[in-house]
Order: C-alpha cells, then sequence, then structure tokens
C-alpha cells in the first residue's frame, strides 16, 4: 500500500509531496491496526489505489494498458468489497463522461467501453461466486449470514423494532 500511495501522489502532485505521503502511511496507526485483521479494509484499499493510479496513468497517456490495469483491480476492489469499490467508481465515471462530452473522440468512447466491459465483468464474477456460495445471484454471504445468525444487522434505519419483541 505504501508503494501506491507513493505513485498515485507522484502521479497527482509531484515528488515532494509523494514522499511526504508514504511518510505518512508508513507510519499511519490505522494502516498498522488494520494489517492485524482479517477483514477486508486494506485489500480493498489496495486494490482501489492501483485502480486510481491506472485511471491517473490513462488520463495522461490514453494508453488501453492503463484501462485493463485500472479495470482489473477494480473488479479486485469489487470482489472484495462491492459497495465500497463502486463509491469510488462513481465519481471516476462520472469525470471519464464529462472528458467524453469535451473532446467527443471516437477513440476516447471505444476507451469507455472497455473500462464498462470490465465493470460488467465484476459484476458477472460476482454474481458467480454469490451463486457458488449462497446458491443465488443477488444474495452475498454477508446477507446470508445476516439472514441466519443476526437478522437485525441490516442496511437502514429502525431494522431492529420486528425483533425487539423476540428478546
Amino acid at each position: 500500500q505504501l508503494v501506491l500511495v507513493f505513485l498515485l501522489a507522484k502521479e497527482m502532485f509531484g515528488l515532494k509531496t509523494a514522499y511526504l505521503s508514504g511518510m505518512f502511511t508508513a507510519f499511519s496507526p490505522q494502516i498498522v491496526i488494520q494489517s492485524c485483521f482479517l477483514l477486508s479494509h486494506l485489500p480493498c484499499a489496495c486494490f482501489l489505489l492501483a485502480f486510481l493510479y491506472g485511471f491517473m496513468k490513462w488520463q495522461k497517456t490514453e494508453r488501453i494498458f492503463w484501462i485493463i490495469f485500472g479495470g482489473i483491480f477494480w473488479t479486485a476492489a469489487f470482489l472484495t468489497r462491492p459497495t465500497t469499490a463502486v463509491g469510488v467508481a462513481f465519481p471516476v465515471a462520472l469525470l471519464t463522461l464529462l472528458r467524453f462530452l469535451k473532446t467527443r473522440k471516437k477513440q476516447y468512447l471505444f476507451q469507455v467501453g472497455i473500462w464498462i466491459l470490465m465493470a460488467a465483468l465484476a459484476v458477472i464474477l460476482y454474481g458467480a461466486y454469490n451463486k457458488a456460495v449462497t446458491g443465488s445471484f443477488t444474495k452475498s454471504p454477508f446477507d446470508l449470514y445476516a439472514e441466519i445468525h443476526a437478522p437485525i444487522h441490516r442496511y437502514g434505519f429502525d431494522t431492529w423494532s420486528k425483533y425487539r419483541d423476540q428478546a
């Protein structure tokens, strides 16, 4: 993660800021604490940093390699933490759309199509994973676990009221 933070900061702000960002990342207590847990937060952050690095390189070079690079890492992030990956990809998609509307290059439309294919691949892989684990294309393992063992643990507000009287 340190290398990815350094590369992304160098790409966006320059070498001086990259060294400072790397130093802050290296001594971040949150990184140390998260690396001790078997949770998906840190791997997802690494995948998303690589995705953003690929996106930044693509913005500068317009090479298809960087689209595929970023798409692979976004797919990995989506398989790790789907909501987080979509949340990071949404502003990137808006920026990409605005850039396309500004330039109107046909070559750019092909490149955006590759981004969309990579996102579709991620959704298909995630659905196949869900189907293999839970038997449903749309139900994630977390949803199945919550349904069986923790029915109150849901998205939204007042999810516990119908279970309040059972306790």
